[in-house]
């Protein structure tokens, strides 16, 4: 396996103070013009600035996930423009907040193509389709975290994770696998609890239902219960899965801590499960929510992608960037969470598409068509990181990491700990 290009190392990188970006702003204003700065005793050394769009909900319902994403990708990008390694050009993040109002998507595309972004990305995949038909006609990439089935043959649409459908269905082979049939006597009883009208819902589902469909004599399902968003009580819902010994959740934020919160309040003894979408990313408002009772948290699983909270490289390298650039308040209470390493790998990818298309074209002809053809050629080594696969992709694969691996809570370590290795649907 080829390795990337000149890999960034945080190791012997210069030390920089730098000034926390505030997140609650609705758009970062830049101007697209080349920068020229002093080198030596001679000359100038022209450094030619590449745009990114950001679309996503910073100060809406789903901000305390997404920020620290953001957060993440900032620091990533000063260490790169520090260490100089795309030679002649630095990348630039420009933010539009649509706060998960479905009616700003578009408005926010259209301006931030205004601005001369190359690329966009868009942490919920829900937001690339609906703008697919316009990425495609503009050429401009659409670069995701999380994906979906209804994208993965766009030739202008790439994410970083498995489908949520796929993802959903690893977690359902994942309970069969380890379900002791014969010591319990019967199958695995499940429900799936998720936000009415929500495209991830419907996406989560739709895994959910295929496998136990797929394994029907492997699993009792007891179906499915859809709330609004804004919900508040659970009562009913909790009720009807009273008796299962999974349930599969799609939430965010305050109604993800509420249903955790009621459904132990109200006797709920069984688990509780979610994929890299849903509970980790706000599983520090989960802990807020339920500090009083900290041993109530026990049976709380999730799949991921990234190998965010093990004894590896990776999370050696994301936990040091957060240290360097963030208070010792803001690592305390993100550092539980893999939202600010989700922008650690996201930016570390993105940077090395953009080096690869600079050296192809030049900085200064780097559009969406030359992105595109970079991140179809990307060929970076990460196994020996703690990934479970190395980022390769094709033109006929768009997706980087293309496993997962179970995570459960621990209520004694207050930790999240590894329980399986990749699981691999047959």
């Amino acid at each position: 396996m080829a390795t990337a290009l000149e890999k960034l190392t945080l190791e012997g990188l210069k030390s920089r103070v730098t000034k926390r970006v505030c997140l609650a702003f609705l758009a970062l204003l830049v101007v697209a013009v080349p920068a020229v700065a002093g080198c030596g005793g001679g000359g100038a050394v022209t450094t030619t600035e590449i745009l990114i769009g950001l679309e996503t909900d910073l100060t809406g319902p789903a901000n305390s996930s997404i920020a620290p994403v953001y957060a993440g990708m900032q620091d990533y990008l000063k260490e790169a423009s520090a260490a100089g390694v795309i030679p002649g050009a630095t990348v630039k993040i420009i933010t539009y907040d649509h706060r998960t109002d479905y009616s700003r998507i578009p408005i926010g595309y259209v301006w931030l193509k205004g601005q001369g972004v190359k690329a966009i990305m868009f942490p919920s995949p829900t937001d690339i389709q609906m703008l697919m038909p316009n990425l495609t006609a503009d050429k401009i990439p659409g670069l995701g975290t999380t994906t979906l089935t209804s994208w993965m043959n766009e030739p202008w649409a790439y994410g970083m994770a498995s489908t949520m459908q796929v993802s959903s269905e690893r977690c359902m082979k994942w309970i069969m696998d380890n379900w002791d049939y014969t010591g319990k006597g019967r199958n695995p009883k499940v429900g799936f609890i998720g936000v009415i009208g929500s495209v991830p819902t419907a996406a989560h589902l739709e895994g959910v239902e295929t496998y136990i469909a797929a394994h029907a004599s492997k699993f009792d399902y007891l179906g499915s219960a859809m709330v609004p968003s804004s919900a508040t009580s659970f009562a009913g819902e909790i009720s009807k899965f009273a008796s299962c010994d999974w349930i599969f959740e799609y939430f965010y934020q305050t109604t993800l801590t509420t249903f955790v919160k009621e459904a132990r309040a109200r006797g709920y003894k069984g688990n509780i499960m979610a994929t890299s979408a849903a509970m980790p990313g706000y599983w520090n408002l989960v802990r807020q929510a339920m500090s009083s009772n900290p041993g109530d948290l026990y049976g709380c699983y999730h799949v991921h992608y990234e190998p965010w909270c093990e004894d590896v490289s990776f999370a050696t390298e994301w936990k040091s960037m957060m240290s360097k650039y963030r208070s010792a308040d803001y690592v305390a209470t993100e550092g539980q969470s893999p939202s600010y390493s989700t922008g650690i790998a996201w930016a570390s990818w993105l940077v090395d598409v953009i080096k690869r298309a600079v050296e192809k074209v030049g900085a200064d002809k780097v559009d969406g068509q030359a992105i595109r053809d970079a991140g179809e050629t990307t060929n970076m080594e990460q196994i020996s990181k703690g990934w479970a696969n190395d980022w390769v992709m094709s033109q006929t694969n768009h997706i980087l990491c293309t496993a997962d691996k179970m995570y459960m809570w621990d209520v004694q370590q207050l930790k999240w700990v590894r329980v399986s290795d990749a699981i691999v649907l047959q």
